[in-house]
């Protein structure tokens, strides 16, 4: 919030930059994500618990900013969803 405010004391807006699809080795390494695995680094399209990951991303950071724009990444749309 700080970041924002002070950039705002400058007439510039923080854009936040959420990987919604891939670069997300460091959430997908844990057990309890498992199941919305689709590679090492990529969640599952279409899944539901993917799907809730990246609403509560989104959420979190809609809360602490004042811009209402997101940059959601999605440069990793090649071999999705081959994990059966």
């Amino acid at each position: 919030r700080e970041i924002d405010q002070r950039a705002a004391a400058f007439g510039l807006e923080v854009i936040p930059c959420i990987q919604t699809l891939g670069h997300l080795e460091q959430v997908l390494q844990w057990p309890q994500y498992a199941e919305m695995r689709d590679s090492r680094s990529r969640v599952r399209m279409g899944h539901a618990s993917s799907l809730a990951l990246v609403e509560s991303m989104i959420s979190t950071l809609s809360g602490v900013l004042r811009s209402r724009r997101i940059h959601i990444g999605m440069d990793e749309p090649f071999g999705v969803n081959t994990t059966p």
